[in-house]
C-alpha cells in the first residue's frame, strides 16, 4: 500500500496529542502503534537529513559551515533547492504495510488511525455532515 509522508507526519502529530500521560488503556495501545510507525518516520527523517546535508553551505576546503546554533547554514540559492526537495519529500509516497489490530478495545474513538490500521472498525468517526443553510 502506497501512503504519503505528509500523512504519515499529521498521523504521528495525532498520535502524540492523544496520547497525553497514557493513562487510558488506549493511550497506551496508540503509543504502541506509534512503535510500530517509528520505521517510517525513521526513513523519512533520514532521507530529510540528507537534503538539509547536500544543500548546506561549505567553505573552500569543503567544511561544513554552522550557525550559532550548530544547524547548517545556507546560501540564498540552496535554501531555494532545499526547499524544494523537502517539499517533494513531504509530498512522496512510500511503501506501507497496514497494522494489524487483535484488540481493538479502546481504540474506536482514535479514528485518525482508520487508514493506517486493519483489523478493526470505527463506530466514533466522524462523518461528513449535510450543508446547512443559514
Amino acid at each position: 500500500m502506497k501512503k504519503k509522508y505528509f500523512d504519515l507526519l499529521g498521523l504521528v502529530m495525532s498520535i502524540n496529542n492523544s496520547i497525553g500521560e497514557s493513562k487510558t488503556i488506549g493511550q497506551k495501545k496508540l503509543g504502541k502503534i506509534g512503535e510500530l510507525l517509528k520505521p517510517y518516520i525513521d526513513e523519512y527523517n533520514d532521507k530529510r537529513d540528507w537534503i538539509l546535508l547536500s544543500n548546506a553551505m561549505v567553505d573552500n576546503d569543503k567544511c561544513i559551515i554552522l550557525d550559532e546554533k550548530g544547524g547548517y547554514k545556507f546560501t540564498a540559492e540552496t535554501t531555494l533547492k532545499r526547499d524544494k526537495e523537502l517539499l517533494e519529500l513531504y509530498n512522496s509516497e512510500f511503501d506501507y504495510k497496514p497494522i494489524q489490530i487483535n484488540n481493538p478495545n479502546d481504540l474506536g474513538q482514535y479514528w485518525f488511525i482508520s487508514k493506517w490500521v486493519t483489523g478493526m472498525e470505527f463506530p466514533d468517526m466522524p462523518t461528513e455532515e449535510e450543508d446547512v443553510e443559514l
